[in-house]
């Protein structure tokens, strides 16, 4: 039976199965949010998804929405290996961005390694590491972690309202 088919939820019929391949919690139940930021940790872009899509397929289209917010391709791009494939580092690279920083998954060759040891590289997969916090925060701060609204709809009006409180406060705190 596929996964678009099955009941999880009494309460809430767009829950979806999400498989991350987790060792702890291999399955999770809700939705994915992509949650994308600039150096000033803001959120400059973030997407609510139904079902459990690839990582990897969604790249180019955030690439393609920030070119269209901010008129050119981000200067830097990182994120962790769910986004990886190397049609996307060409992409990237081709679309304007000057340095990727996404780790490549299970065997990596000798030039890939001497890449992913360089110090840009490792710089920017620490800025990727603060993002995570950035995440941890809107969960336990601003509610990302359960909402008690009913509804897709308003599922994604609290994830934008909770994103635009956190964008708020981070703007007062930088005044």
């Amino acid at each position: 039976m596929p996964a678009s088919d099955k009941i999880v939820s009494l309460f809430e019929e767009h829950t979806d199965i999400i498989k991350r391949g987790k060792s702890q919690c291999p399955t999770e139940f809700g939705h994915k949010v992509l949650v994308t930021t600039g150096k000033s940790g803001i959120v400059t872009q973030y997407q609510t998804f139904r079902g459990n899509p690839d990582d990897g397929g969604i790249l180019p289209e955030v690439l393609a929405m920030h070119q269209k917010q901010y008129g050119q391709a981000p200067k830097n791009l990182c994120g962790d290996r769910r986004f990886f494939s190397s049609e996307n580092e060409k992409m990237a690279y081709t679309s304007g961005v000057k340095k990727v920083s996404i780790c490549k998954p299970g065997y990596r060759s000798k030039d890939r390694k001497q890449i992913e040891k360089q110090r840009w590289f490792k710089s920017l997969q620490r800025f990727r590491a603060g993002i995570e916090g950035i995440i941890s925060a809107l969960m336990r701060g601003y509610g990302l972690k359960r909402c008690l609204w009913k509804g897709w709809e308003s599922f994604q009006s609290y994830v934008g309202l909770s994103i635009v409180t956190f964008n708020l406060q981070k703007i007062a705190a930088l005044i």
